[in-house]
């Protein structure tokens, strides 16, 4: 995947920093394309930005080393590249599912999980920008302009679309089924793991990992990353007052197949990786039993198990 965008990058002969200043345009250029279509139009377009952009993190987050100023990228600023590329791929795969529903709870729902990810971020962005010192910093000052400018129009669209909707839809008569046990389960701790990295990222990261410090992009992604969580844990916690039992196993669904991704790259890097300490371990085995709580309530096993059976009866036909 590398050598590929090197040969791309190569072909169009793009300076690093051009590739940079090209980056602010064409953001502001589709921000004022989609927005004023509404707010399916934002979702749908947001959503597609999200899986692709997400799905390049995942495969390569190396990406992240256009930012750096000075030094390159380590395991850990990689790693959480990658984590982010998940949540992404979550939020998107989940609109995927439900773009379908009459649910009006299930669609306020997304709104408000990309409203908050979007101003926490645009608060973070602000707060490196306000603070930058270049002397201490390892990314320019064009990095923090343009994720302040960026997220904090997106954050004006999602919240302007989300406070406009008289119905937030959504009923409290709606909270005996066992979905919502691992709903509930998934909220708590996507929403504590969100708000521990987004206030605490030094302190989780020392923990599992053999660093003794964060530098600024270390401490940077590790709160977009809790921000991504805490969108989630939005999205699984008001699923539980969503009409529609297919809506909240679609959530249940989307975030068990993160999850499943999460627990993967956790365990390759654990094994591959000397970046992180034996205490990661542990974090592997809660994903783990999270990702098993949220293809359970998903039913997941017996959609594959029924798809398998159709699949070896038109093999036999």
């Amino acid at each position: 995947m590398a050598s590929v965008l090197k040969s791309v990058k190569g072909l169009f002969s793009i300076p690093d920093d051009t590739l940079m200043q090209l980056s602010l345009p064409a953001a502001l250029l589709m921000f004022a394309v989609i927005v004023p279509w509404g707010r399916k139009s934002l979702m749908n377009t947001t959503s597609i930005i999200f899986a692709a952009k997400g799905f390049g993190l995942l495969l390569y987050p190396e990406a992240v080393k256009f930012w750096f100023l000075r030094g390159s990228p380590d395991g850990l600023h990689l790693q959480e590249m990658r984590h982010i590329g998940i949540i992404l791929m979550a939020m998107a795969f989940t609109h995927y599912l439900t773009r379908n529903s009459t649910d009006k709870g299930t669609e306020i729902n997304l709104l408000w999980s990309r409203t908050v990810l979007c101003g926490a971020v645009f608060l973070l962005s602000v707060v490196h920008l306000v603070n930058y010192t270049e002397k201490e910093e390892r990314a320019p000052l064009f990095v923090w302009k343009i994720s302040a400018l960026v997220t904090g129009l997106y954050f004006a669209a999602f919240l302007f679309y989300s406070l406009r909707e008289d119905d937030w839809g959504g009923s409290a008569d709606y909270l005996s089924s066992r979905t919502n046990l691992h709903l509930r389960i998934d909220f708590f701790i996507f929403f504590l793991h969100g708000l521990m990295a987004y206030c605490f990222p030094a302190t989780i990261a020392t923990f599992q990992t053999k660093l003794v410090s964060l530098d600024s992009m270390h401490d940077y992604a590790a709160r977009v990353m809790g921000a991504g969580f805490l969108a989630l844990g939005i999205t699984s916690g008001r699923a539980n007052n969503c009409h529609t039992e297919d809506d909240k196993k679609s959530v249940l669904l989307s975030h068990g197949l993160a999850n499943g991704v999460f627990f993967l790259t956790m365990l390759l890097c654990q094994v591959f990786s000397n970046v992180f300490s034996q205490w990661h371990i542990y974090g592997i085995c809660v994903v783990l039993l999270v990702t098993l709580n949220d293809l359970m309530g998903s039913e997941a096993f017996g959609i594959l198990k029924d798809f398998l059976k159709r699949f070896k009866s038109n093999k036999e036909e």
